[in-house]
């Protein structure tokens, strides 16, 4: 639980069918990031970036930080990571994150698909984008086929490539990428153990995330978290939902 409650407070504060190549980049921390870019079964191209500890053993398993939207949050994960490993508030771990490859704008279509648990519902007369695509039927609701991406090639390489632990697993979400932590951990909670959610769209097609409940939570760590001036379409169902 001290670990979570770390990571819980460097991430919270920064932020208020693949082949084994990979490019690898040197950090001034001694961490080594190699990034494997791999495509999925329904055909978007990710990266994964693998950031290993100083101390990287191959003969030693580590935690498992996996993060999500790293398109835009690599620089405040890795940084944070360097901050307090340097001071030693956290051991040594593996960082994993999942980047769209692309532009913004293919960086929106992924994360409105992938992190999203249902179709939007649309109403009469209302158009609504979130970053430069447009909500619909058609580009949201991948969260199911995401998951499995997730299970069968993510979680796969990191752990067979590089120790990482399976009894270790944390993963972080903001925003759409708290929402699908969100539904992680109420419909997948047995894929990580820890669960650190900044933010979460629970306001998501009137709330139903709310409504939503696995029989065991009470075996996972969850922190779920918001910023004092969110809109209160934001914070009423995540203060509903704890």
């Amino acid at each position: 639980m001290r670990l979570l409650c770390t990571l819980i407070t460097w991430v919270s504060i920064a932020l208020l069918g693949s082949s084994l190549s990979a490019q690898s980049t040197r950090h001034l921390s001694g961490a080594t990031s190699k990034v494997h870019t791999v495509s999925a079964p329904y055909g978007t191209e990710y990266e994964i970036i693998v950031t290993l500890p100083s101390s990287y053993s191959e003969d030693s398993s580590y935690h498992a930080l996996y993060y999500l939207d790293a398109y835009w949050l690599e620089e405040i994960v890795l940084g944070s990571y360097r901050i307090t490993s340097e001071m030693n508030h956290v051991p040594s771990m593996i960082l994993v994150g999942i980047r769209s490859v692309g532009d913004k704008a293919a960086w929106d279509t992924q994360r409105n698909k992938d992190f999203t648990p249902s179709p939007f519902k649309e109403k009469v007369g209302v158009s609504w984008n979130i970053g430069e695509v447009k909500l619909d039927s058609m580009s949201t609701g991948g969260a199911d086929v995401f998951t499995e991406f997730l299970r069968e090639t993510v979680i796969p390489l990191a752990e067979n490539a590089y120790n990482a632990s399976a009894e270790n697993r944390t993963i972080i979400g903001h925003s759409f990428g708290g929402l699908y932590a969100y539904y992680l951990s109420q419909r997948h909670s047995s894929l990580y153990s820890n669960y650190i959610i900044i933010s979460p769209s629970l306001w998501w097609n009137n709330s139903e995330p709310v409504a939503w409940q696995d029989d065991h939570l009470d075996e996972h760590d969850i922190y779920m978290t918001y910023g004092d001036a969110e809109l209160g379409m934001m914070k009423r169902p995540i203060e509903r939902a704890a």
